[in-house]
């Protein structure tokens, strides 16, 4: 059998524009071992949590956002990696809700990976219509990142004593075995009003020393 995949992304209630589109996406990926989790953010609402849910190709999980961007980000991704652990993933695929990927890739990543001896592969999306952006953390819209790392990665976070960039930790922990790539075509859904969650740290990338975004992290699985 192959190795085992989680899609996996933070998300909130202003992507539902497209949930319908991403999660069918995902279950037509040709990838068989594999799986979907998004880890919900919406402030004071359970309602998108609960959107999620209907579906019953994606496992869900809901707690209200923190003051800072990315302590919610290294949060949502702290628990991503112990559900990871938990159900014996090798493989988690960061896929931001609105990049919708064709059948194929999924297959094409994993290959590419085994290939090459990859431990990190990111994909190259298009940026949203609207703004001609891709986002400050566009590595993890289309990437394939091995569990090992990504817990590494996510230590060295939270024992930093300056702020530091999830990303950049992922690149350099595992340079020269990563990869930056164009293996398929891939579509950026955009909506109408892209909503902001109401964060009060302007600056995404930046975690506090000090800093322990698991202790803040409540919620329930379904």
């Amino acid at each position: 059998m192959r190795d085992s995949v989680l899609i996996a992304a933070p998300t909130y209630a202003g992507k539902e524009y497209a949930l319908s589109p991403y999660i069918y996406a995902c279950e037509q990926q040709d990838y068989e071992n594999r799986a979907l989790l998004l880890v919900d953010n919406t402030r004071n609402s359970r309602a998108y949590f609960d959107t999620i849910c209907q579906y019953g190709s994606a496992s869900a999980l809901h707690f209200d956002p923190l003051d800072r961007w990315v302590e919610t980000l290294l949060a949502s991704w702290q628990l991503i990696y112990k559900f990871a652990t938990e159900h014996g993933f090798r493989w988690v695929l960061s896929l931001e809700q609105d990049v919708i990927i064709p059948p194929n890739a999924l297959s094409l990543m994993v290959d590419y990976a085994d290939e090459h001896n990859l431990c990190l592969l990111v994909h190259d999306y298009p940026a949203r219509p609207s703004t001609g952006l891709t986002g400050k953390l566009e590595e993890l819209g289309c990437t394939l990142i091995d569990v090992q790392d990504l817990d590494w990665a996510l230590k060295a976070a939270l024992a930093a004593t300056v702020p530091v960039n999830l990303v950049g930790l992922l690149r350099s922990i595992t340079a020269p075995a990563m990869a930056r790539v164009h293996l398929f075509e891939t579509e950026h859904l955009d909506g109408d009003v892209e909503g902001k969650w109401g964060f009060s740290d302007p600056d995404c990338r930046l975690l506090p020393a000090g800093a322990n975004p698991a202790t803040f992290a409540r919620g329930e699985w379904r």
